[in-house]
Formats: C-alpha cells, structure tokens, sequence
C-alpha cells in the first residue's frame, strides 16, 4: 500500500508541474487576437477613444478670441442704438489656455489608456481560466483513471489477502472525488468561455 502512497503523490506532482506550463505560442497569438477584437469593438474602449478625440479638438479653439457680441436696442423714437463688443484676451491667456486644454488630452489619454488596458486584462484573464480549467480537468481525468486501475489492483490485493477492504474502498471514493473536481474544473473551463 506503501507504493501506491508513493505513486499519488508522483501523480500529484506530475500534475501541479504540468498545470504551471502556459499555453504555447499559438493560443497566445489566438488570445491576443481576440484582445484586438475586443477593444475595437467594446462601447467603453471606442468611448474612451471618442473622447480623447474631443479633448484634441478644443485644443485648437483655445488660441481664438471670443466671438464678438452684438447688441441692437431700438429706442421709442425710432432709433437705433448699435453696440458691438469684442473681448480681446490678456496677453498670455490663450497659452495657458492652451496648456491647461492639452493637459486635458494627455488625462484622457491616459484613462483611455487604463480602459484599454482593463478591457485587455478581463479577456487575457477569461482566456487564461478556460485554459487552466481545461487543463486541471484533463490532469484530473488522468488521475482519476489511475487511481481506478489502483483501486482496481488494492481489490486484487484484497482477495490474496495483502491489502484490506479498506484499502479499496478509500481508493474508489478517492476516484470518485477526483471525478466530482474533473467536472467542477470542466463547468469552470466553460464559464470562462462564456466571459
């Protein structure tokens, strides 16, 4: 009973150190592709986009003078009284004008840049569980088949009389354990999916 001991714990071993290997280049560029995807068409990575464009835009209008205003005022007599005004900046507003509007675009950029950047990392992250989700079942339904094939030998063991029923028994409800984890870490792979 001893070596199958020894042989659960090298299967347990074998399947922590094959879990921590990532997937192979393909599925990386198959995930980044779908990154791409994602950002050209979620509505919050376009807005961000949109708005960064804005901010671009006013920075142009910061250099001009305000438009005129006009006021016409007819009096009881019949005449009119035109006045026309214009406000004409102090030298040196429109600058800082223009600096505090291109400090705007560089905050837009960067909380576009930090929505891209969530974006990007919930589809990396949903990727990821699926693809560890699928892989701790497969490790799983490899390591309840052996644990059936030794289960299998501690019955065989049993009727030579070198194992006891107990023996057995802890192996198939330990199977059992392992199938019940296979098909949690399968229905975690396909949430995942659904993300």
């Amino acid at each position: 009973m001893k070596s199958m001991g020894l042989m659960a714990a090298f299967l347990s071993w074998n399947a922590v150190a094959a879990m921590t290997q990532p997937p192979a280049s393909a599925d990386r560029e198959i995930v980044e592709g779908w990154v791409r995807q994602v950002l050209e068409s979620h509505p919050q990575a376009r807005t961000a986009g949109l708005g960064v464009e804005s901010e671009r835009v006013q920075v142009d209008g910061t250099r001009t003078w305000m438009p005129p205003q006009i006021q016409m005022d007819w009096q009881s007599d019949g005449l009119v009284d035109a006045k026309v005004s214009q406000d004409i900046p102090w030298p040196g507003k429109t600058g800082s004008m223009e600096k505090v509007q291109r400090e705007k675009v560089g905050m837009a950029q960067s909380d576009s840049a930090d929505i891209r950047r969530r974006i990007a990392l919930s589809v990396r992250e949903a990727a990821w569980m699926e693809w560890m989700g699928g892989e701790k079942a497969k490790l799983l339904r490899e390591q309840e088949g052996v644990v059936r094939l030794l289960a299998e030998s501690a019955l065989r063991n049993q009727a030579q009389g070198m194992a006891t029923s107990a023996d057995a028994w802890i192996l198939r409800s330990r199977a059992e354990q392992i199938e019940t984890l296979a098909a949690q870490a399968e229905a975690e792979a396909a949430s995942s999916r659904a993300i």
